[in-house]
């Protein structure tokens, strides 16, 4: 029988349902309801099928008590979830600097032991001592190659024995590192620390023997010395 002339025999019967005992009882909520339920179906198929589907008939069991669980749950989940969150971001940004510092590192000490010096890379953020002479603004250099965004990030050059050739170049990197958040603890402290040393290539002209530098150069008070100093790890 097409649709169109069962709906209205359906609605007459959610009707009469509507003022029947069959319906005080569903809605009392007792025992009553099952037994209910199961004659309108037997006596009328399709439509208390229907009706029950469309929630005319349904019954209620009472509120769900674990409706509020799930509220429970995430306010005890989101703290540790923001926690973790917060970690991967310091972390992060920790593991980028130590392994730009290194790289930043070798490409400085690269530039200085064939004497490929630069010129004017002691501006904007980059500080040093009084006029930067040419390790001093290959400190600078070194400084920009790291890309440091972390925290403070210091370099010192030197040939402790002389600018000659086979002689070592030192090239020290320091990083005081601030977590991004405050709440994150970073190994030691947030203080990166590396050395790294290569053979000079070349000695046409004498150079000082050391050369320092530092990021933020509008911090007042600054020092070119990380959390510290410089010794003994840096020799």
């Amino acid at each position: 029988m097409p649709d169109w002339l069962v709906q209205p025999t359906w609605r007459a019967y959610a009707e009469a349902l509507r003022g029947s005992a069959i319906i005080a009882d569903l809605s009392a909520g007792t025992a009553a309801n099952s037994a209910s339920a199961s004659r309108a179906a037997r006596l009328w198929p399709g439509p208390a099928r229907s009706i029950l589907g469309w929630g005319w008939l349904s019954v209620r069991r009472g509120v769900p008590a674990d409706r509020g669980a799930a509220a429970v749950e995430f306010a005890l989940v989101v703290p540790v979830l923001v926690l973790l969150l917060l970690g991967i971001v310091d972390y992060g940004i920790y593991f980028s600097d130590s392994l730009g510092a290194r790289q930043g590192m070798r490409e400085g000490a690269r530039q200085g032991v064939v004497e490929n010096l630069p010129s004017g890379a002691c501006a904007g953020e980059y500080a040093a001592t009084g006029t930067p002479d040419e390790l001093d603004q290959l400190a600078c250099q070194t400084l920009r190659n790291m890309g440091v965004i972390g925290g403070q990030a210091f370099v010192r050059i030197q040939a402790a024995d002389g600018w000659a050739e086979g002689e070592d170049l030192l090239v020290c990197a320091a990083v005081d590192e601030h977590a991004l958040t405050g709440y994150t603890p970073l190994p030691d402290g947030g203080n990166l620390r590396s050395v790294f040393r290569m053979r000079i290539e070349q000695d046409e002209d004498p150079h000082t023997s050391v050369g320092e530098a530092r990021t933020g150069a509008g911090t007042a008070g600054s020092t070119l010395e990380p959390d510290g100093g410089w010794t003994p790890w840096c020799s």
